[in-house]
């Protein structure tokens, strides 16, 4: 395939820089993909357990691959969910690994390295491949042309000699959205976004806070352990009250890992006894960062969009009134001041 470099060095550098960036991280997704698989697949290998769980549920997804839910048949007891086996329905019994760090890692134990599955994935990362090596052209010249800009490249930079700027109308702030979407994307968009996130954020640092300030610390059951990822679990736990009633919650795991009957310490809040989590350190806020972090990221992104969407709405309300008003001023230039008007 032969390559017109001519056509190449006329590309702007924006061009070129946005290309480079959105090949790069088209790329990524694949190759962490592929990764991840592959170090579960080994990590399955060095000290994956066998197991035997049946099938409790079977979930048919319109787009992507169909899942199932399995529970071990004998101890430890946990759920997870597994890719659906070929013909398997509701009440079978398959053989699978699992990590014991991890039961969130899990595969059949007939599983090969690669599937038909994972091939689709090899395309896809060959063409990753290919699209990345494609980037040594257009990162050779955007190279070329730093190291001419560095020495001095004999182009004219900013406005010509004089300070006078060409003819013609000035471009617009944000001149590919119209006003509407400026007022929806930039001021209400993130508004809203912020304002809800700070309702989450406050109600979950409200929630820490009470269970640090007057929670009460006590001996749970797990009932039930679910592990949808490698590290991602969620304990259903039931507890005694100190008026004898039972109380339970769902709790984060928090990359402890725990089976079904094992006995675990949990805190709770005195007057909502479902709101529970694990006790020990650091675990009142580890998802703290969660809503903090969304909240931050949305007051951040409406202090910058909101000030420049305020100078664009500004300066179109400016040209509009200059527009509607250019032409009457010229009319009351070309009377004159002793001339009679018409009735």
């Amino acid at each position: 395939m032969r390559v017109d470099l001519s056509a190449l060095r006329r590309a702007s550098t924006r061009g070129l820089v946005s290309a480079v960036i959105f090949v790069i991280c088209g790329a990524s997704l694949p190759a962490y993909l592929t990764f991840q698989h592959l170090h579960d697949r080994q990590i399955l290998t060095d000290r994956g357990v066998q197991a035997q769980v049946w099938v409790t549920d079977i979930h048919w997804h319109r787009r992507g691959s169909d899942t199932m839910d399995v529970k071990t048949v004998e101890p430890p007891h946990f759920e997870s969910v597994l890719g659906r086996h070929q013909g398997a329905v509701v009440g079978d019994r398959i053989d699978v690994v699992f990590d014991p760090l991890a039961p969130g890692r899990i595969a059949l134990a007939d599983q090969p390295l690669v599937g038909k599955g994972d091939l689709l994935f090899v395309g896809i990362d060959l063409l990753c491949v290919l699209a990345l090596l494609s980037l040594v052209l257009p990162v050779s010249e955007l190279i070329r042309r730093t190291w001419a800009r560095w020495r001095g490249s004999p182009e004219p930079a900013g406005p010509p000699p004089g300070g006078n700027r060409p003819a013609g109308p000035r471009r617009r702030l944000l001149a590919g959205l119209e006003t509407p979407q400026v007022v929806l994307v930039l001021i209400v968009g993130p508004m809203t976004g912020a304002v809800i996130t700070a309702m989450f954020a406050a109600d979950a640092v409200e929630t820490a806070d009470a269970l640090e300030s007057t929670g009460v610390t006590t001996r749970a059951v797990v009932h039930e352990s679910t592990w949808t990822d490698n590290d991602s679990g969620w304990l259903d736990v039931r507890f005694k009250l100190p008026d004898g009633t039972e109380a339970s919650s769902y709790v984060n795991a928090h990359g402890q890992v725990h089976y079904v009957g094992e006995s675990v310490d949990v805190i709770y809040a005195r007057d909502a006894p479902a709101n529970a989590q694990l006790a020990g350190p650091g675990a009142s806020t580890t998802d703290l960062w969660i809503p903090i972090g969304l909240f931050v990221v949305f007051a951040a992104t409406a202090l910058t969009t909101m000030p420049i969407a305020a100078v664009a709405l500004v300066r179109r309300g400016l040209v509009r009134r200059s527009r509607i008003a250019g032409p009457v001023s010229e009319q009351a230039v070309d009377v004159a001041p002793d001339e009679p008007r018409s009735r």
